[in-house]
Order: C-alpha cells, then sequence, then structure tokens
C-alpha cells in the first residue's frame, strides 16, 4: 500500500526505475516525492534484478509554483512524457539533466501569463537540439524567400512558405513571424509573448511542436498531459 515504483531520470546514469517503499503515508495519503522534483537519492541494485530500491533521499527543487499551478503542471508533465518516450536507454545524457532543470527552473518562476503555453514550444525546440533534431528556422526551405508566415515541415523540421507548402503538400500548423521570433530567441521576455494569435491558433503551434518531437522520437502514444493543458486554457 505504501510503496511506489518511481521512474527517476539521473544524471549520471540516465532513466532509473526503482522501488520505494513507504513512499506514501498511510494516513494522509501524501507521498513523499511529487512528480518533476529535484532529489538526491541513494539506490541498491541487485545482479538481473529490473529495480532498484531507493533507500533514502533528499529534497533538492520542490518547483512550489508550478506544482500548484495547472497549465504550469500541465506543460511540466507534457516535457516530462516526452523526455520519458524518447530516453528509452539507461545510458547518461549528461547534456540533458542540465537542461530538464534549467527548464522547469525558467517555468517555475515565469508567471503563467508569460509563459504559457509557449513554454512547450521553447521546451521542444530545446529538447529537439540536445537530442539532435534541431528545426531549421532562418527561412523557406524550398526557395529561401522571406514570408509573413510558414508551415513547418514536421518529417525535417524545416519551415516553408504557403506557396512551397502547396506544391510539396506540407498541411502542417502556421507559423507566423511573432512564433517565429519566439522560438529564435535564446531567452525570451515578457514582451515576446505578445504574439496576437489567439488560443486557438497557440495550441495548434503546441501540438505540432509536439507532434515533432513524437515523430522524430519514435513515440506512439498520445502525450496526455497536452489535453490537459488545451481543456485547462478553455476555462
Amino acid at each position: 500500500e505504501t510503496s511506489a515504483i518511481l521512474h527517476l531520470f539521473t544524471e549520471s546514469r540516465g532513466r532509473v526505475h526503482a522501488i520505494a517503499r513507504g513512499f506514501t503515508n498511510r494516513k494522509t495519503g501524501e507521498q513523499t516525492v511529487e512528480r518533476g522534483q529535484i532529489i538526491e537519492a541513494v539506490l541498491f541494485s541487485k545482479s538481473g534484478a529490473e529495480l532498484e530500491t531507493l533507500s533514502k533521499h533528499s529534497l533538492v527543487e520542490q518547483f512550489r509554483d508550478t506544482a500548484i499551478d495547472l497549465e504550469k503542471s500541465a506543460m511540466r508533465d507534457i516535457a516530462l512524457e516526452l523526455v520519458h518516450g524518447a530516453i528509452k536507454d539507461c545510458g547518461s545524457h549528461h547534456e540533458i539533466f542540465p537542461f530538464l532543470c534549467g527548464f522547469f527552473s525558467w517555468l517555475d518562476r515565469t508567471p503563467v501569463e508569460k509563459c504559457s503555453p509557449c513554454a512547450v514550444w521553447l521546451f521542444c525546440r530545446r529538447f529537439a537540439q540536445e537530442m539532435g533534431f534541431d528545426f531549421q528556422l532562418d527561412g523557406c526551405a524550398q526557395c529561401g524567400n522571406a514570408a509573413d508566415e510558414y508551415l513547418l515541415n514536421i518529417r525535417d523540421g524545416s519551415i516553408e512558405c504557403r506557396s512551397c507548402s502547396a506544391i510539396s503538400g506540407n498541411r502542417g500548423a502556421p507559423l507566423p513571424q511573432s512564433a517565429l521570433n519566439y522560438l529564435r530567441t535564446a531567452k525570451p521576455s515578457a514582451k515576446e509573448l505578445s504574439l496576437q494569435i489567439g488560443n486557438d491558433g497557440m495550441m495548434k503551434i503546441t501540438s505540432l511542436m509536439v507532434d515533432y518531437c513524437r515523430f522524430h522520437f519514435d513515440i506512439e502514444w498520445e502525450i496526455k498531459a497536452l489535453e490537459f493543458l488545451s481543456s485547462v486554457r478553455r476555462k
């Protein structure tokens, strides 16, 4: 009743599956660790065992603002679902761990009205960069001309103007110039969220970015947190 199987992403060993005994308080039902938190952990493993044992842990970063905000927690969960689906081995991914910590820290301290749902766009682009599948956002990949609006080609991460998209058959969601500028910037500010796209347009771009990651990381299942984010933003 009080045990749980944890999916941990570690700095030195990548994905680790561990059983935590006494993880849930019998009386209150509260758990000692919540999704998306950073902990220091001591793990024991036996030869041939599929699960390791979490013997003790201490909380490093709680990300409280994210945990209590529905939109932020949905964006955090989208990121976690993508990482869980993309990284299938237990090898070390030294570059991914600090990237995740930095993203969760930025998400936690940024007001939700200044990062939702665009935090998902940034996560998808930076995660794709780290995994070797970066987008090509400099201009139309076919004709090279500048345009006010482009469509993203999920297969190769390039953008195409509407004329070239009609020829290639690309049916991706439109990427207005304001959205492209946001994706290109290294450190988004409050001003850069004045995209004037509308909620439906922003969520279409969000779904497109998630689909890009799903396609390139061979994630066959739907990202459940994406629908939850959409439902929260409709209210």
